[in-house]
């Protein structure tokens, strides 16, 4: 069964998030990438909540942009109806854009993200 989930994200907050992902290096110690980092209040160690969906058997799926020592990324996990997690991934395609894991069932979940 296909289930998918429409988050509602604010354009400029995606615009932000999207600029995070695509253009921050924290290894890049030039005096531009400095500045980028201040203008966005760009973080190692980030944790910043896209949000996330309740699909209709329980399951909740989280989006998250997250850094590291290098860059940001998106991290996704998907929980079952107890909150166990059945389901992770760190994306590194630097966009946010929709996406759907297929689980050994042949169950589909997915994430559309409306921009608002």
């Amino acid at each position: 069964m296909e289930r998918i989930g429409i988050i509602e994200i604010d354009k400029q907050e995606k615009k932000v998030l999207s600029e995070l992902l695509e253009e921050i290096e924290f290894e890049d110690t030039s005096e531009e990438m400095q500045e980028r980092i201040g203008r966005l209040n760009a973080k190692e160690d980030d944790e910043i909540s896209i949000g996330g969906y309740e699909y209709d058997n329980g399951y909740y799926m989280s989006c998250m942009l997250c850094s590291g020592a290098s860059n940001y990324y998106e991290n996704y996990v998907l929980y079952d109806e107890n909150g166990n997690e059945v389901w992770y991934n760190d994306l590194c395609d630097y966009m946010i854009e929709d996406f759907s894991v297929e689980m050994e069932n042949g169950d589909v979940y997915g994430i559309r993200f409306k921009e608002v």
